[in-house]
């Protein structure tokens, strides 16, 4: 089951804000937060390809 889940990308020093969907743990897609106060909903493509980099197999985890 997919929910939503806002958070704050932490990608870069911009801080956009991200919707994400989640799918269980994965992180299936990404895109801008309309409601955010500081990006209104726009995002680089760092943070539009979130959920690639979230379910990298090489992706360092901690």
């Amino acid at each position: 089951m997919s929910r939503t889940a806002l958070r704050i990308c932490p990608l870069c020093e911009a801080t956009c804000g991200l919707t994400l969907t989640v799918d269980g743990s994965r992180v299936t897609g990404a895109r801008g937060d309309r409601e955010d106060v500081f990006s209104k909903g726009f995002i680089c493509p760092k943070g539009a390809s979130f959920g690639a980099v979230d379910g990298d197999p090489d992706r360092l985890r901690g």
